[in-house]
């Protein structure tokens, strides 16, 4: 149970919205799991589409690669997951289908780098003869 603020009366339409926002509870749990699984396949991807002769095609992530390698991609990615799921997770406690869109937008975004990375892994293989 949450200890209302000295300036919310526990009676008051405030005091809902309160208790929500602070409640404890991670939302969208499978979403979130599906999202940070796609963020990490999209790294993992990337780095071995890099290593196989294949670029970068995100400017900033490019950039960051640039300057410091796939470990600068992976505090990029890690930057990037987390505040976006932080987003979802604070707008759902007081808009549940506002935050699960934007988790459900976050994860078919992300999934799209990974399949598109996965067809031209197979691709620069194949050229490659492997």
């Amino acid at each position: 149970m949450s200890v209302l603020p000295s300036n919310i009366h526990a009676a008051s339409p405030h005091a809902d919205v309160f208790r929500r926002v602070t409640a404890p509870v991670i939302l969208y749990p499978r979403s979130l799991a599906a999202f940070l699984l796609l963020a990490t396949l999209d790294l993992v991807v990337t780095g071995h589409v890099l290593a196989v002769g294949g670029s970068e095609v995100n400017p900033v992530a490019a950039a960051v690669l640039a300057c410091s390698g796939i470990a600068g991609m992976a505090l990029l990615k890690a930057a990037s997951v987390s505040v976006v799921a932080a987003v979802a997770q604070l707008v759902g406690r007081t808009q549940r289908g506002v935050g699960l869109a934007v988790m459900l937008v976050a994860a078919v975004t992300t999934a799209y780098p990974v399949v598109l990375g996965t067809v031209l892994l197979r691709d620069l293989l194949r050229s490659q003869g492997l």
